[in-house]
């Protein structure tokens, strides 16, 4: 018997496929996760984010077997929020939630510096109940990444070089959105030097009116981040996500 090859995203964000009910079948379970990550504006620079989507789909290998197919990660959108303020920002941030693409989304938030300030007032926000979504992570120097209470603490070699090997092993896709071009110049300018004591340096981001920003590019490596953490998404399926585990 042929089956039909319509996946069912279930509202929790696993993957099946239609079938019979046939009890012979061995079945999988596959499953959408996405983040949004959000880098918060300094003094210079603006605040950024990026979706970025894992998805590993069920497929059928014959009438009563299925199998997982490789999981596929990409960056669906990524933008600069024009605000003010950061009263003005959180109901900007609030506002990407309620689209149903993103209902489910784990918000992986850079609080260093103001980015604390933002996250409280984020928690607290009237409608945060409906998503509690918020992953707060406090961008470090070093090599270091360690969960502290609520919060990581995770360096910034680690989310960037985390995002590169991505890329490079051709893990990590781009869909197509306006901002595509300027997130990819801002990752591609990252190099990585070491210094006579071993320790790492990763630099880079584009240049505007003599300024370096990498804005969009740590906004992906937090979203890429977030992905790569079995705490922060549903573990499925029969073996690891290739090299982000």
């Amino acid at each position: 018997m042929d089956h039909s090859p319509e996946i069912i995203e279930r509202p929790d964000g696993k993957l099946v496929l239609h079938d019979d009910g046939d009890p012979a079948i061995q079945r999988v379970i596959g499953a959408r996760h996405v983040t949004v990550g959000l880098d918060l504006a300094m003094a210079k620079d603006r605040t950024a984010y990026c979706v970025v989507e894992l998805v590993r789909r069920p497929r059928w290998v014959h009438p009563h077997l299925q199998e997982l197919e490789d999981a596929e990660m990409t960056v669906m959108a990524g933008d600069f929020v024009e605000a003010a303020n950061y009263h003005e920002l959180v109901p900007l941030i609030m506002n990407l939630f309620k689209r149903s693409q993103l209902a489910r989304a784990r918000l992986i938030m850079d609080i260093s510096g103001p980015g604390r300030a933002v996250a409280d007032a984020y928690a607290n926000h009237p409608y945060y109940p409906q998503v509690r979504n918020l992953v707060r992570v406090n961008i470090t120097g070093g090599e270091a990444e360690k969960r502290a209470g609520a919060q990581w603490n995770v360096s910034r070699n680690v989310l960037l070089e985390g995002c590169g090997n991505a890329i490079q092993n051709g893990e990590l896709r781009f869909a197509d959105f306006q901002m595509k071009d300027t997130l990819k110049a801002e990752l591609e300018s990252f190099t990585m030097t070491l210094s006579e004591t071993g320790r790492k340096r990763i630099a880079g981001g584009s240049t505007k009116r003599g300024v370096s920003h990498a804005d969009l590019a740590l906004a992906c490596a937090l979203g890429v981040w977030g992905l790569s953490r079995p705490e922060l998404t549903t573990t499925y399926g029969p073996r690891p996500l290739g090299g982000l585990y």
